[in-house]
């Protein structure tokens, strides 16, 4: 459910041709409706199976799918 939230959010701004089209972590929250410890706990499989990666912003932490992760969304 984390990774098709991701994908969503990151096909939403790339059809409105928004750079950087990473997931914000508040936009993941907010559509997931978890905490961040919450999230953090969903993410940590996915960056060790590859599917994501993950940095900070200004604004927070963001999680962008690794190549070839958002085939089918």
């Amino acid at each position: 459910m984390l990774l098709e939230t991701i994908r969503e959010i990151t096909k939403e701004k790339r059809a409105a041709k928004k750079v950087p089209c990473h997931a914000l972590s508040v936009e993941v929250r907010k559509r997931m409706h978890m905490t961040e410890a919450q999230i953090d706990s969903l993410v940590e499989p996915l960056i060790q199976s590859g599917l994501i990666r993950t940095g900070r912003t200004i604004n927070g932490k963001y999680y962008e799918l690794r190549d070839g992760s958002d085939k089918g969304a």
